[in-house]
């Protein structure tokens, strides 16, 4: 019965340790992406945590081959993290566009036609993250055109893409123009804390 016990004490101690040392892990993030061959995909995280603090990490671009990006990933900056794209176009919008986890309007788990994407006002480039050590991610590209820039009247391709189906958004929804979200800030503003 001692035995019984202490067996019982120590499974409870690895159980209690397991995401402690899943934190400490790598994710293995495999992103299908359709529409985006010769794009280039960085994983971000830019977060203020609950306490305060502000947690960073910036990934290794990824190129997206025959539709398939796959990217290595300490799984505790999961949470929160973003995917900027670097299409195969030139995007000369001052701005790097990045992946679109929900827009706004759509349900986490509905399918977002192109059309229905270029249309939204808002969306969220926030990934909800995961304590797995894989996971697959589906997504969808478009290329749109937006003003150049410095703005000479003339517009450029820009890739987008989302999320197919919809996550859940891990933080606020932000302005998107024709369904792009983009930031100038070398990563995604997440709060997932």
């Amino acid at each position: 019965m001692t035995r019984l016990i202490a067996a019982a004490a120590t499974l409870l101690a690895i159980g209690a340790m397991a995401p402690a040392a899943m934190a400490a892990g790598t994710t293995t993030i495999t992103l299908k992406i359709t529409g985006c061959d010769g794009c280039e995909v960085q994983p971000m995280l830019m977060r203020t945590d609950a306490d305060g603090k502000l947690a960073t990490y910036t990934g290794t671009k990824v190129k997206v081959r025959k539709g398939v990006a796959i990217m290595k990933v300490p799984t505790g900056n999961t949470p929160g993290m973003s995917f900027l794209l670097d299409g195969p176009t030139a995007a000369a919008i001052d701005a790097v566009p990045v992946l679109v986890t929900q827009y706004r309007g759509h349900r986490p788990g509905s399918v977002v036609t192109p059309a229905q994407a270029k249309a939204a006002k808002k969306a969220s480039g926030c990934w909800v993250g995961t304590s797995a050590g894989s996971v697959t991610l589906t997504a969808r590209a478009t290329t749109v055109r937006l003003p150049a820039f410095p703005a000479d009247g003339t517009a450029t391709p820009v890739t987008t893409a989302w999320l197919v189906p919809t996550a859940k958004a891990a933080g606020g929804f932000d302005d998107v123009t024709k369904g792009v979200l983009a930031t100038q800030n070398g990563g995604w503003p997440c709060n997932a804390g």
